[in-house]
């Protein structure tokens, strides 16, 4: 049952609670401001920029489609591009709702329902639908006062100044063609002491989009320096296979992406960065049809107070599909 009349806001509030459906000629601003997407669905309000659909793009989106301070896109890959503006995401608003209705976007590849996860990054039902029926209605913009302030991003580390900069010793030439290149940098830090590191940062000297990801490998016994041709030139591969004690097991995962936020070890979970100890970086550069020169760096954060906490990783390769029991929070 549908009514049309020029309601005040708490003869619409009324309509709303008893489940009747209001037309589009009910003003805007008879919606409380309160009002959730499912309430404003029943005023017969459509998705606006403004109102929906930039928190969104904002909170999910922008971290990695956006231009850093040198004009560069942080997202790796030709087909980076920003979504800092109302007309930069109309422009994708049909791609936007395209990939998030198939979750191909954001890229969050745990399933829901099995196992909660710190900093979840993944839409919402809700979020979805609102982004979908946004592109559907032609991608209005709504009241260009009500656009939140886009989100601020530095060029610069993110955590501020690192408390040791590892520079590689040679840069690596990508050429503009060809098939991806996997690399590896070794890095020696001149340590005096055992320091613990509770977080890193990587930077990949170059410009952002040619990186794809690299993983920080921590290898005690130095082995990696027996795959070089010569010191400090580094070597190729994805997949590496280090030396290690038995009793040196890997403890965290060291993982960086262009957009990403720095990871920080919550208290009691830094790790040990002995004397003699390298570093490996395994960076994944995709080719972007011109020549590029890469000489990537590690900043590393310490911290004075040792693990208290040891994890372990366990790595599990699969050509099925898995699923694993729910597990037990360890982290308050």
């Amino acid at each position: 049952m549908a009514f049309k009349t020029k309601t005040t806001k708490a003869f619409a509030g009324f309509l709303a609670l008893i489940g009747l459906s209001v037309s589009a000629s009910i003003p805007q601003s008879a919606v409380p401001s309160h009002a959730t997407a499912s309430q404003r669905r029943q005023f017969s309000l459509h998705p606006t920029f403004a109102r929906d659909v930039a928190p969104i793009i904002d909170q999910h989106c922008a971290s990695c489609h956006h231009s850093t301070q040198t004009g560069k896109i942080a997202l790796c890959g030709n087909n980076a591009f920003s979504l800092l503006s109302y007309n930069d995401v109309k422009r994708s608003a049909s791609e936007i709702a395209r990939v998030t209705r198939s979750r191909e976007m954001p890229p969050w590849l745990p399933e829901h329902g099995y196992g909660d996860f710190v900093d979840e990054y993944r839409l919402s039902d809700a979020e979805i639908r609102t982004l979908s029926e946004w592109a559907r209605d032609g991608a209005p913009e709504g009241a260009a006062s009500e656009i939140p302030s886009a989100p601020k991003f530095t060029s610069g580390w993110q955590l501020g100044k690192p408390d040791l900069v590892l520079e590689a010793a040679r840069p690596l030439s990508i050429p503009a063609h060809g098939p991806d290149v996997f690399w590896n940098f070794i890095f020696s830090p001149d340590l005096k002491m055992t320091r613990y590191v509770r977080a890193i940062e990587v930077r990949p000297g170059s410009d952002l989009s040619l990186i794809h990801h690299a993983n920080v490998v921590v290898d005690p016994a130095r082995s990696a320096r027996r795959q070089e041709k010569e010191p400090g030139a580094g070597f190729p591969g994805m997949d590496i296979s280090l030396e290690h004690s038995p009793f040196d097991i890997p403890s965290h995962f060291l993982f960086w992406k262009p957009g990403s936020k720095p990871w920080v070890e919550p208290d009691g979970f830094s790790w040990p960065l002995n004397p003699g100890t390298d570093l490996v970086l395994n960076a994944h550069f995709m080719p972007l049809g011109r020549s590029e020169q890469a000489l990537p760096s590690i900043g590393l954060y310490f911290t004075d107070k040792p693990p208290d906490r040891f994890p372990m990783v366990i790595e599990q390769r699969m050509t099925t599909r898995s699923t694993f029991p729910r597990a037990t929070p360890i982290l308050p």
